[in-house]
C-alpha cells in the first residue's frame, strides 16, 4: 500500500533520536535534583567536634573499679619482684650492707658526729621530699586527677608508683621491726632507710613510665635524699645502701609489670581544631 503524499514514515534513526528526546525529558528532573544534593552534600562545613556517638574503646579510668581490682593488682605486683634476678640484687645489697656495718658505719658516723648537718637547713628539704608520706600523697594527687581528666596513661602511672610504694614501705616496717638497730643519733629502727627505699622505688617507677633522662633526675633526687639521712644522722651507711637496692628492685618490678600487663592498642576520637579535621586515631602502649 502506497502511503499518503507529503508524509513519510520514520526512519530507524529519526525513531532512535526521538526516544533519546523523550528520555531526556523524563530524567531531567531527577538529574538537576541530584545535582542539587551533591553540591549541598559538598557545602556542608566540617564539624568541630566529633559526634557523642564516637566512644573510646579503652576503658574510662573509675574508683569503683580500681578498689575492686586492687587485691588482685597488689598480688600480682608482689608476685613480680620474686625473680631470680631481684634475689641475686637484694642478696648483693644485703651483702655489701654487712660489709658497711662492719667496716664503713663507724667511721661514717664519726665523721657526721664531727661535721653534724652539714646542709644545714637543706637537711630538712631533702627530708621533706624522701618522706615516704611526701611521696605517697603526690601519687595519690596523681591519681585523683587522672580520674576527673580521665588521663588513663597517668592513671596508669600512678597506680604503679603507690603500688611500688606500699610494697617497699611494708617490707621496710617488717625489716625494721626484725633487725631494730640503733640510728646514729640514738633512735630505734635503723635498718633499712625508708626515706631512701620509697625515693628510689619512685625513681624507678619515673624511668620507667617517663625514660632515662628524666629518670635521672629522679635518681639524682634518691641520692640526695640518702645523703641526707646519713648527713643528718639519721641512718647509717649501711640502712642507706640496702634501702636504695630494695626500692630500686621493688620500683622497677613493679614498673614493668604495670606495663606489660597494660599493653594495648586503643581507638580514640581525633580533632584538629586547626585544619578543621576529625576522624579517629590508634593510640598504642608497648
Amino acid at each position: 500500500m502506497t502511503p499518503p503524499v507529503g508524509r513519510e514514515l520514520p526512519t530507524r534513526d529519526s525513531r532512535i533520536v526521538l526516544l533519546l528526546v523523550c528520555l531526556a525529558v523524563l530524567i531531567a528532573p531527577w538529574s538537576t535534583s541530584v545535582a542539587e544534593e551533591i553540591v549541598d552534600w559538598e557545602e556542608v562545613p566540617v564539624v568541630d567536634e566529633p559526634s557523642a556517638e564516637w566512644l573510646p574503646t579503652c576503658p574510662s579510668p573509675r574508683l569503683r573499679d580500681d578498689l575492686r581490682a586492687y587485691p588482685h593488682s597488689l598480688w600480682e605486683d608482689t608476685k613480680s619482684i620474686v625473680t631470680l634476678k631481684n634475689g641475686l640484687l637484694l642478696g648483693a645489697g644485703g651483702g655489701l650492707a654487712a660489709y658497711s656495718a662492719n667496716n664503713w658505719d663507724a667511721e661514717v658516723r664519726q665523721n657526721t658526729a664531727d661535721h653534724a648537718r652539714r646542709w644545714g637547713g637543706f637537711n630538712n628539704v631533702f627530708d621533706v621530699i624522701g618522706h615516704p608520706g611526701t611521696q605517697a600523697g603526690i601519687g595519690a594527687t596523681l591519681y585523683g586527677t587522672s580520674l576527673i581528666t580521665d588521663n588513663v596513661p597517668q592513671h596508669e602511672f600512678s597506680c604503679a608508683w603507690l603500688s611500688s610504694l606500699i610494697i617497699t614501705d611494708a617490707s621496710v616496717a617488717v625489716l625494721k621491726s626484725a633487725w631494730n638497730t640503733r640510728r646514729p643519733d640514738g633512735g630505734s629502727g635503723g635498718f633499712p632507710s625508708g626515706h631512701t627505699a620509697s625515693s628510689f622505688a619512685s625513681a624507678a617507677v619515673i624511668e620507667e613510665y617517663h625514660g632515662p633522662w628524666i629518670g635521672l633526675g629522679a635518681y639524682t633526687v634518691a641520692g640526695l635524699v640518702s645523703w641526707q639521712r646519713i648527713d643528718g644522722r639519721k641512718h647509717d651507711l649501711s640502712d642507706v645502701i640496702f634501702g636504695a637496692v630494695l626500692g630500686y628492685v621493688v620500683g622497677k618490678s613493679v614498673a614493668k609489670g604495670h606495663l606489660q600487663r597494660h599493653e594495648s592498642l586503643c581507638l580514640q576520637p581525633y580533632v584538629d581544631h586547626e585544619q578543621g579535621v576529625s576522624g579517629l586515631a590508634i593510640e598504642g602502649r608497648f
